[in-house]
Parts: C-alpha cells; sequence; structure tokens
C-alpha cells in the first residue's frame, strides 16, 4: 500500500511525463456477532454474522471454525452449545470470534404439600421458585375462594372447607411451573370459657368465650343459680372482653 509515482522519457527527443497512483491496502475482515438466545417457548436459538466491516466480499461463514462454509450470514434452529464462528472474504483473509447459546432453565416451583389448620384459621402460602427477576414473574392461584388473593405470590390462605389449590407461575420467557397445596381444615369448633372472672382488676373484667372456628356469638346469656336471667347480649365477637359480661 502506498503512493507510486512513474516517470515516462522518450529517449528519441528526451521528453518525459510524469504520474502517480495510489495502491490501497484492504483492511481485514470483522463482524460483530448478533445472537438469539433460547426460551421456553422457543428452545432453539439464532446466529448472524451482522456489522461487517474490512475485508473483500463475497463472503462465507462458519460455525464450526472454518470447518464447513455457508453462504448465508444468519444460522436457525440452533441448539445450546458453545459456537466457534468463522469469516472469511474471497481473499481468504479471515476473522473469528465465539458465541454461547444457553440453554434455558427447568422452572421449578416447591411448597409445602400439606397444611392442617382448624376452621377459622388462616395459613401464610409461600411457594419457592427458581424463577427470576421476581418483579416479572406472574402468579395463578385456583380456586381463589378463601385466598386473600389470587394472582399474587403469597396469599393469606382461610378456607372454610378442605380444600385442594394449583399455584402457577411463569416468567416473559415463556418458563413455567406449577405446584399444588392441600388445606385440611379441621372443622371441629374449639371453645372454651373461663370459669372466673375479676370485675375489680385490670384483666380478665368480662366474661366472654373464646376460642375457633366461630365467627360470631348470635347471642350470651348468663343466668344464676336460681334461673334468673343476668345477663344477655348478641352478636359477640370471640374473645372481645370489652363485649362481654362484667359481673
Amino acid at each position: 500500500a502506498g503512493l507510486y509515482t512513474v516517470n515516462a522519457t522518450n529517449p528519441l527527443n528526451g521528453c518525459t511525463a510524469t504520474g502517480s497512483v495510489g495502491v490501497e491496502e484492504v483492511p481485514l475482515p470483522a463482524f460483530v456477532p448478533a445472537s438469539t438466545q433460547p426460551t421456553c417457548l422457543k428452545p432453539t436459538g439464532s446466529i448472524a454474522f451482522s456489522s461487517i466491516t474490512g475485508g473483500m466480499g463475497p463472503f462465507v461463514y462458519s460455525l464450526n471454525g472454518g470447518q464447513q462454509f455457508s453462504n448465508n450470514n444468519t444460522f436457525n434452529g440452533l441448539g445450546a452449545g458453545t459456537y466457534s464462528l468463522v469469516l472469511k472474504d474471497d481473499l481468504g483473509c479471515t476473522a473469528t470470534d465465539e458465541v454461547t447459546l444457553t440453554a434455558p432453565i427447568t422452572a421449578l416451583l416447591d411448597i409445602q404439600d400439606v397444611f392442617l389448620l382448624p376452621l377459622g384459621d388462616s395459613v401464610l402460602l409461600q411457594p419457592v421458585t427458581n424463577l427470576t427477576p421476581a418483579n416479572t414473574l406472574s402468579w395463578l392461584w385456583s380456586p381463589a375462594a378463601g385466598l386473600s388473593c389470587f394472582t399474587c405470590p403469597e396469599p393469606i390462605a382461610k378456607p372454610g372447607v378442605t380444600t385442594q389449590y394449583t399455584v402457577s407461575v411463569s416468567d416473559p420467557d415463556g418458563c413455567s411451573a406449577d405446584a399444588k397445596v392441600l388445606i385440611r381444615v379441621d372443622r371441629r369448633r374449639q371453645l372454651y370459657a373461663p370459669n372466673v372472672i375479676s370485675p375489680d382488676a385490670n384483666t380478665n373484667n368480662r366474661f366472654i368465650l373464646y376460642g375457633k372456628g366461630v365467627e360470631v356469638i348470635e347471642n350470651l346469656q348468663v343466668f344464676d343459680r336460681w334461673g334468673n336471667l343476668a345477663f344477655y347480649a348478641t352478636d359477640l365477637a370471640i374473645g372481645d372482653e370489652n363485649a362481654g359480661w362484667d359481673g
């Protein structure tokens, strides 16, 4: 490469002429690989030889280190693995690079299989998944009955009867997994009544029923030893000491 000057002389009359020409060097070929990674929805990826500079066309392309070339600069349907890219121009000059396609993860979802729940009690359901990031995941619980929410990752479950829930999680790439959890509800009501109260103390001032499995006391009646009604109230909350009998 360079600028070349040519002098020509006529030997008969000594006349001369001068000319020059520049010879440019063909730069080495170069390229930037572009790849599409496999996903759960599309388990194969692609690799393209893009942004080609230098060299002298036409070009040929190889994914296996130059053992086999193609006239097409884009390769589709590629599985996970590492590919040795070679670009070769018409002069035999080459450029190389390497691209790794990663297999999509296997989505996992885990949750405790069985919960034993007293009637009226609740439990926080906490599934664990390997999909990330958490703020892009979609959740769906079914059935929705008895849950504080059915599209959140950790609902509070308070079913009235034994229920099996199915939870599904998916990410934007289409990776998804599901799991099941059985909540066995013990419908035996657990109630008890205190046998003493202390109206003049700071605690235990009133008589009220305590326990689980009852939503409301429809009516509470207290009689004396002769059968006379001493106290009567309706629609009381379980354990509400401000609403019970003060003695």
